[in-house]
């Protein structure tokens, strides 16, 4: 993908040439984009359905989530980033960490959209509540 095609001087067909030798495509499959007007967008959101794989899981299954970073802010404590893999977490609830054992309290949930937004709870397959 080459983004900022809106640029006098982006020259997207000699750099799309580029990148199709280097990573062995042609140069009319890679996308032109500009998120500044709008220009490709489409395709590249169809493209991204296409490619990547629908999320997996049993959201009925026992609550299983994965924690792949966690902050600290100064007002909340620890702000723990997770994608659940199945089941559910929703707030108030009591996890326990396999790792360590720690049994903790959820008490706020929510997704980032691009600012933090509380829901209800999540489950395995979707992004919010």
């Amino acid at each position: 993908m080459l983004n900022k095609i809106d640029l006098p001087s982006a020259e997207p067909d000699r750099h799309a040439a580029e990148i199709a030798s280097l990573i062995g495509c042609e140069p009319e499959e890679v996308l032109r984009v500009s998120g500044k007007t709008g220009a490709g967008v489409p395709e590249l959101l169809d493209r991204i359905v296409e490619t990547v794989p629908a999320p997996s899981g049993d959201p009925d299954g026992a609550a299983r989530a994965m924690i792949f970073d966690s902050v600290y802010d100064v007002y909340r404590g620890v702000v723990t980033y997770v994608r659940v893999v199945d089941g559910a977490l929703n707030q108030r609830e009591r996890i326990k960490m396999v790792s360590t054992g720690a049994v903790h309290d959820l008490l706020e949930i929510g997704v980032i959209s691009p600012e933090p937004v509380p829901t209800r709870g999540l489950r395995a397959g979707e992004s919010a509540t």
